[in-house]
């Protein structure tokens, strides 16, 4: 965890905690003027202040759980895949052993990049001239760039609404004709 985000959620909790004593403390006020004044209204906001400082405890738990969420998305996106999109077994680097532990023991292939479109040579190694190309750049998961072409100036309304409208218009200024003759009869 990095300082930023540690020093963040400390001050986000104090927030919190700060937020839930008010609100208690105005429910036990709010219980006070209930007893000097037998009001139905404090005794509704008795119930209503503890009612706020309990969401903002949820909310606080809740967003918790999908920066957690979030940063478990992430780091998952950013493990290595194999073909198909299955994640790359955990295994040591050097391991000659398969991992279940049983069975004759192969070589150990030398370490790779992770992306799964890198040519392979016959059990899985390069040639020292495919080693020599530069690795193609991988795309994070979720994330194919843009799509389309920003458009260089917003699409019209359709054209029947366009007749729509022209005739939403006129019925507008024949109701405002009426009325300017109605408002001249008056004055004169």
């Amino acid at each position: 965890m990095t300082a930023g985000r540690l020093v963040r959620r400390l001050l986000v909790a104090l927030l919190v905690a700060a937020f839930v004593v008010t609100c208690l403390r105005l429910g036990w006020w709010q219980w006070q003027r209930f007893g000097i004044t037998g009001s139905v209204q404090n005794l509704g906001y008795t119930f209503q202040w503890p009612t706020f400082a309990l969401f903002a405890i949820l909310m606080w738990w809740r967003l918790s759980k999908l920066e957690a969420q979030r940063r478990q998305e992430q780091a998952k996106a950013a493990e290595p895949t194999g073909p198909a999109g299955h994640t790359a077994p955990a295994e040591p680097a050097g391991s000659a052993e398969p991992a279940g532990g049983t069975g004759p023991a192969k070589p150990a292939e030398p370490s790779r990049g992770t992306n799964p479109a890198e040519p392979t040579g016959p059990a899985g190694h390069t040639s020292p001239a495919e080693r020599a190309r530069p690795a193609q750049p991988t795309v994070p998961v979720g994330r194919t760039g843009p799509t389309r072409p920003a458009a260089a100036e917003p699409p019209g309304p359709p054209d029947d609404l366009d007749d729509e409208l022209a005739a939403y218009n006129r019925y507008l200024a024949q109701l405002h004709a009426k009325e300017s003759d109605r408002a001249d009869r008056r004055t004169n």
